[in-house]
């Protein structure tokens, strides 16, 4: 299954106090956190502590609490365009969309909230793309997730350390954690050797099997059967579509139906 930019679950300590690394062009700034996991995109659980929505209403924030830090979560009101550009079009629907859901929520609220990292004077923040109201329960299961990672990072590179003095190659050392500890993650694994992919890798490869299938349909292709045609979560195929449709690569000639310009 090919996936784009995995929304990772995190705590929000892990990434405001990660190093930030900014890529330029289409690969997308990321930071690392303590236990090596580079992520750009990412699942928050916390509960709402302030609001801010400036003076002419262009901008607002709300920030969130998760127990181990706190991040604000930023979003921009679009300016208007009398551009009929399809792409302009969406780019500023998708921001007003980003823009509105910050009206979803009040202080005090125990929330979700899915979204792209970004860096600004210093500070890392948060662009929502998704935020819902959530339970207790489901707080506690994203805590359990998040500790079962880091522990399991921990416990394998402790391992690997030890390994190190028995096996020089690593791909000997990875074999060996797999026959031998069946309860280690590959991801795990991964991370504890620095070898987590760079967020963006698996999303070129997903944008090049999307324009693959749009190129081949001379008058477009309805959105459900480019869907059908493509293995991967819907949410990261529309997600790349909507990058095509910005960047104008692509256009709808008719509402459900993309097609290359």
């Amino acid at each position: 299954m090919v996936e784009r930019q995995t929304a990772r679950k995190v705590r929000v300590k892990d990434i405001v106090n990660g190093r930030w690394v900014k890529k330029e062009g289409m690969v997308p700034s990321y930071a690392v956190t303590f236990y090596s996991e580079k992520v750009s995109r990412v699942e928050l659980v916390g509960t709402v502590v302030a609001s801010f929505t400036s003076e002419n209403e262009n901008f607002r924030t709300i920030t969130i609490d998760d127990s181990t830090e706190t991040v604000r979560i930023k979003a921009f009101k679009p300016l208007e365009s009398n551009s009929k550009d399809q792409s302009e079009a969406n780019r500023i629907e998708k921001a007003m969309k980003s823009f509105d859901i910050l009206n979803k929520v009040k202080t005090g609220d125990l929330i979700s909230i899915v979204g792209r990292l970004k860096e600004y004077n210093e500070e890392i923040y948060v662009m929502p793309e998704l935020i819902r109201k959530i339970t207790h329960k489901e707080e506690l299961v994203h805590r359990l997730e998040t500790a079962e990672k880091i522990a399991g990072v921990k416990k394998t590179g402790e391992i690997i350390s030890k390994l190190r003095e028995k096996y020089q190659d690593e791909n000997n050392i990875v074999e060996y954690i797999k026959r031998t500890y069946p309860d280690i993650k590959d991801y795990w694994i991964s991370l504890s050797l620095n070898k987590s992919e760079e967020p963006g890798d698996d999303r070129l490869e997903l944008r090049k099997q999307i324009m693959k299938i749009i190129e081949v349909s001379q008058d477009g292709i309805k959105y459900t059967e480019l869907l059908s045609k493509i293995k991967g979560h819907d949410t990261d195929i529309e997600a790349v579509i909507n990058d095509l449709l910005n960047e104008g690569v692509c256009y709808e000639p008719m509402p459900g139906i993309i097609k290359k310009i």
